[in-house]
């Protein structure tokens, strides 16, 4: 039996099922294991807990998953490096606008830092061989290693038994021989493992990844980029998680809130817009992005409302226009009918 010495590791947990595993693999081995949790700003479940704050959802916070696992988790905000990333990725973007590679080398140069910081010996991830078809082939593995100058230095537990020896292995820092060989895109093995630990009930097979992954964020976002006149800021990428978004003009957008909690959270990011919301009866927020609209504009913006209000069915409904948060006028209009016409505007 190989005489595995004491160690030290920082293992990224995204909240999922298999850097969760990952933790629990290496702690299983006796290693200290270390988390860290990066905060990217396109998190699923982190921003529809903010955008719904008081809806209940089966997504535990990372405090709490840190306690079910029984160790100490870092909590990093690299919003400000990623958006550069997500603007001008080296490696290009995934299936929709998902820069996976330039991410994982970003958040692992990080947690390289917190390595030399706290003094551990290596960084793990949960990572699985042939799970993602951009950034988990064995090419692009590679590449994140090597980019993130972490030779010799970072280890894939799940899949460690299919991959290369690593430093770490060789060095006896760890049993090669008590680590897994999961491969592909299912997900029966980890679910087998969760029971076997015991946390199946906290953790979700997926973490539902981030924004940039879904084609609908990815459609706005590509229309965003095609007529943005400046750098985009998070808030900006805020708005595209939120409501229906319509192309008016190139230097016009508008954003319809689809519920209450939209609705509110519409308002709250309001502040240099021009807002619409039905009168008598009940309608979506609006918002205006990019510009404000001219007289022919604010119509078709308060049709497309009435639109979507209770009474999309009548011939005439009253729509109310805010700017610099004032009543600026009230107007009657008929809303859009024609799903053609709507569709010819939505992005």
């Amino acid at each position: 039996m190989m005489k595995v010495k004491p160690s030290k590791a920082v293992v990224l947990l995204s909240g999922g099922l298999d850097s969760s595993l990952a933790v629990l693999v290496l702690k299983n081995l006796g290693v200290e294991v270390i988390g860290v949790h990066f905060s990217n700003g396109f998190s699923v479940a982190e921003n529809r807990e903010k955008i719904f704050p008081k809806k209940k959802t089966k997504h535990f916070s990372i405090d709490e998953l840190a306690i079910v696992l029984g160790i100490k988790v870092h909590k990093i905000d690299i919003q400000k490096e990623f958006r550069d990333v997500v603007l001008n990725p080296s490696f290009g973007y995934g299936a929709n606008v998902n820069p996976c590679i330039d991410c994982r080398i970003l958040m692992l140069k990080k947690a390289k830092e917190l390595l030399k910081k706290i003094g551990a010996d290596f960084v793990a991830t949960g990572e699985v061989l042939g799970q993602r078809p951009m950034s988990q082939r064995r090419d692009t593995l590679d590449i994140v290693e090597r980019e993130s100058e972490l030779r010799g230095k970072l280890l894939r537990p799940l899949s460690a038994k299919v991959l290369r020896e690593t430093e770490i292995e060789k060095k006896g820092l760890i049993d090669r021989e008590k680590l897994l060989s999961i491969t592909g895109r299912g997900r029966k093995r980890q679910i087998e493992l969760a029971k076997e630990f015991n946390i199946e009930q906290f953790i979700a097979p997926s973490t539902g990844c981030c924004f940039l992954t879904e084609k609908r964020y990815a459609d706005k976002f590509k229309d965003k980029m095609k007529y943005a006149k400046k750098k985009l800021e998070m808030s900006d990428f805020e708005l595209l998680m939120v409501g229906r978004h319509f192309r008016i003009a190139p230097i016009l957008k508008l954003i319809v809130g689809r519920n209450f909690e939209e609705n509110s959270y519409l308002k709250k990011l309001s502040k240099d817009s021009c807002i619409f919301e039905t009168t008598k009866v009940p309608g979506p927020v609006a918002i205006t992005d990019e510009g404000f609209p001219d007289e022919k504009e604010e119509i078709l913006c308060s049709s497309i409302v009435a639109s979507y209000s209770d009474a999309k069915n009548e011939e005439e409904v009253e729509v109310e226009i805010f700017k610099g948060g004032k009543k600026a006028k009230m107007v009657k209009v008929s809303p859009l009918k024609d799903e053609t016409i709507l569709n010819k505007y939505r992005i």
